[in-house]
């Protein structure tokens, strides 16, 4: 028979087993509960993420409220620009106006001071051609 000069290795005896598969057992209760415990700490991890972003997205909405404020700031800012501009322009042509009149009255301010030196010298010439004014 064939089977009689079969030759059996490392047979494991019913008790070998056994104790194989409680410590296998075992191994798999610790594993179990190790995952357990990685789980509970990642889910604490998820909430705390989640509280974050709540916070930012909180955030998020004052920063795009603010941003709607400054643009509302630098519009008004622009339109103040553009009054101060047309008030310049309206103080130039204001300052241009009052050089002229100045020199309007600094001419005629020179007239007047000059105006008795040339009525004496017209008055001396018709003198002098037989003509007296006085």
């Amino acid at each position: 028979m064939a089977t009689a000069d079969l030759e059996v290795h490392n047979l494991m005896t019913v008790d070998d087993f056994m104790s194989f598969k409680d410590d296998d057992f075992k191994h798999l209760q610790q594993d179990v509960a190790s995952l357990k415990h990685d789980s509970v700490h990642y889910n604490h991890e998820i909430s705390d993420l989640k509280n974050d972003v709540q916070v930012l997205k909180v955030s998020v909405t004052e920063l795009q409220v603010d941003v709607r404020y400054l643009k509302r700031d630098v519009s008004d800012l622009k339109q103040d620009v553009q009054e101060l501009k047309l008030d310049m322009a309206e103080v130039k042509v204001g300052l241009k106006t009052i050089v002229a009149d100045m020199r309007f009255f600094k001419w005629l301010i020179g007239v007047s001071v000059a105006l008795p030196s040339m009525i004496w010298m017209v008055q001396q010439l018709c003198r002098l051609i037989g003509c007296p004014i006085d």
